[in-house]
């Protein structure tokens, strides 16, 4: 993705690839997210910035109030960013949720600005039957080959 998305953008990008911008409601959900990061082939330190489903309803009220999930799961689990002075800090300006990966693993507050982001789906995405009848035509042809 060159140059990446403001989070409206990437929550609608997001939809429209049958998925929603990632949730990480738990800790295992958002180890499974970073183990996934470190197999990027990222440089150690280096630091993937990605939009998250996190966002605040209120953004005028308190620095860690009124955030939420885009799927209107319970906000409950946080893992915010310890690089900085008091993540969240942003208040009124930075009302999204990104990745902060690198120094000081964890979420960070943000202003709108443009990043990649993780997509998250509740079932695998399921193949077209054209691309599965496809598959299936070609696994049977290496099979057909290999016994003559």
């Amino acid at each position: 993705m060159a140059g990446g998305f403001l989070w409206d953008a990437a929550r609608i990008d997001a939809v429209a690839r049958g998925g929603y911008l990632a949730t990480p409601t738990s800790s295992a959900e958002w180890i499974f997210l970073k183990s996934n990061y470190t197999t990027m082939g990222l440089a150690p330190g280096s630091n993937m910035m990605g939009w998250l489903g996190g966002y605040q309803t209120d953004p005028a009220g308190p620095n860690n109030a009124s955030w939420t999930w885009v799927t209107g799961e319970q906000w409950s689990f946080t893992d915010w960013s310890t690089a900085g002075i008091n993540i969240p800090n942003g208040g009124a300006l930075e009302n999204y949720l990104l990745t902060w990966f690198g120094n000081g693993t964890g979420w960070n507050d943000h202003f709108d600005s443009e990043f990649k982001y993780w997509v998250e789906y509740d079932t695998y995405p399921i193949p077209e039957p054209s691309t599965a009848l496809l598959l299936g035509l070609g696994l049977a042809g290496i099979a057909a080959r290999r016994r003559v």
